[in-house]
């Protein structure tokens, strides 16, 4: 063959070989982002900017997973997780929280259960932890002074791993009228683990008790009797639902605390709960 024959058979070569290398490195890529895709749906990012809510919209496998939620607003947002019902829809929830009655408690825990919560700092995050199975999800997002409820929805699927359950070093369980909470608990922010083993939503409220103060000062000062507050440092679990168990960031400083329930009985919508003995003291070191 001669020098211009193989010249030309060069050239003729390394277009191909080049098309083949361009085909092979957009594989990889496609793979890479279809790969970095499936890892991201297993962690879901909540964040609220400007009123507006925004989460991914699928979730791959279920079991506890971590929600990590940024408030970007200038004000304390009160963030909650729910699971949808019965096949109820954003518009069925939205309704049904907005009402007001007897009847509408009642429609709420028809249409939804709500899992819990945690408030969040203007301009901070948290992270929390939702044992999540197959279905619908509704997030909301409450700011402080009470302005507009921001929604977003997700869905969780089969298909992943089953998230295994965090070890931690705090678990509190809840029954209708009792705690189960432990006596000392170490300074500083820690992930609890609270399970509701009750029939009834609960709440839990945290209140330092300032020196010389008691429970008995405390749970009066709620009830409207007392000129001046016993406490000076609080924190929250927000609700979490009957038979569920969430994992929840709390920040507690130095000092004699008080754990107690401020639900509504549901089985006569009178007193808190906490007007019928639920409270816990115990020391943050």
């Amino acid at each position: 063959m001669s020098r211009t024959s193989s010249s030309q058979a060069a050239t003729t070569r390394q277009p191909s070989r080049q098309r083949s290398a361009i085909r092979s490195l957009l594989f990889a890529l496609v793979g890479a982002l279809l790969f970095g895709g499936a890892q991201a749906q297993n962690e879901l990012n909540v964040v609220l900017t400007r009123g507006s809510l925004a989460t991914q919209p699928l979730i791959v496998g279920g079991g506890f997973r971590p929600l990590s939620l940024v408030n970007q607003n200038n004000e304390t947002t009160n963030f909650t997780v729910y699971r949808l019902n019965n096949d109820a829809s954003l518009a069925n929830f939205v309704a049904a929280k907005e009402a007001s009655g007897a009847a509408a408690i009642e429609d709420m825990a028809t249409t939804a259960t709500a899992l819990s919560g945690v408030s969040v700092s203007k301009h901070s995050s948290k992270t929390m932890m939702v044992d999540l199975e197959r279905g619908t999800y509704v997030i909301a997002a409450t700011p402080k002074s009470g302005g507009a409820v921001a929604y977003s929805t997700f869905e969780v699927i089969g298909g992943g791993e089953t998230a295994a359950a965090p070890q931690v070093p705090n678990e509190v369980s809840l029954t209708d009228l009792a705690f189960k909470f432990p006596t000392e608990v170490d300074a500083g922010a820690n992930l609890w683990k609270v399970s509701n083993t009750g029939t009834q939503p609960q709440v839990v409220d945290f209140y330092r008790l300032l020196p010389g103060r008691s429970v008995d000062d405390l749970i009066a000062y709620l009830g409207g009797n007392g000129a001046r507050a016993p406490y000076d440092e609080t924190a929250n679990i927000a609700m979490v639902a009957a038979g569920e168990t969430v994992y929840v960031p709390v920040s507690l400083k130095a000092g004699d605390w008080v754990a107690l329930s401020s639900a509504p009985d549901m089985n006569s919508l009178g007193p808190t709960h906490v007007m019928e003995g639920m409270a816990s003291e115990f020391r943050v070191y």
